[in-house]
């Protein structure tokens, strides 16, 4: 968004989008679970929308990703791959071990770049073979789905058990650093 252009969307309208994603992310996160053999809570979901869905409580995005959900059932492995569910706009990202990365990292720093600045050599060893860059992918469906590059967009951002300040992650710097 460019400098001082203010949006005027009532709180109601952003945090029942959000309330939705998080429901989201909290319906996969069992899904998930069967798939590791270690403990895992932590996720972040996130959509770019237009401003009309926004201002209209348009969550229909939400709807078709949770028909999805049902319709595949038992099925979920051509879905979920790779620690994530992604949809049109919207994707929902679990913590990964091997290599460790949080959602937030591989949201906004697939390439490591940002960590690299934020932990220096500490930062080695944390990319891995499949550092798929979900926000482009988001930008490009965006783009899609409005046919155009031009139309402004809102990144709604959702991240269960707040971004981490772990020394080793520093997943609330990155979303400083990406702002």
């Amino acid at each position: 968004m460019a400098g001082s252009e203010t949006l005027g969307f009532k709180v109601k309208s952003v945090s029942h989008f959000l309330k939705h994603l998080k429901e989201l992310g909290e319906r996969l996160l069992p899904v998930f679970k069967k798939k590791v053999r270690y403990e895992m809570n932590q996720f972040v979901a996130a959509a770019i929308v237009s401003h009309k869905e926004i201002e209209n409580e348009d969550i229909s995005i939400i709807y078709e990703a949770n028909r999805k959900l049902d319709v595949a059932c038992e099925n979920l492995s051509d879905i979920v791959q790779d620690s994530c569910f992604s949809f049109n706009r919207l994707v929902v990202l679990m913590n990964t071990t091997k290599p460790a990365r949080h959602g937030e990292a591989r949201l906004f720093d697939p390439d490591v770049k940002i960590r690299k600045e934020i932990l220096g050599i500490r930062a080695i060893g944390l990319m891995d073979d499949n550092n798929t860059n979900f926000l482009d992918n988001l930008k490009s469906m965006f783009a899609n789905d409005f046919k155009t590059k031009r139309l402004p967009y809102i990144m709604c951002i959702f991240s269960h058990n707040i971004p981490c300040t772990e020394q080793s992650h520093q997943c609330a710097k990155i979303i400083d650093e990406f702002a």
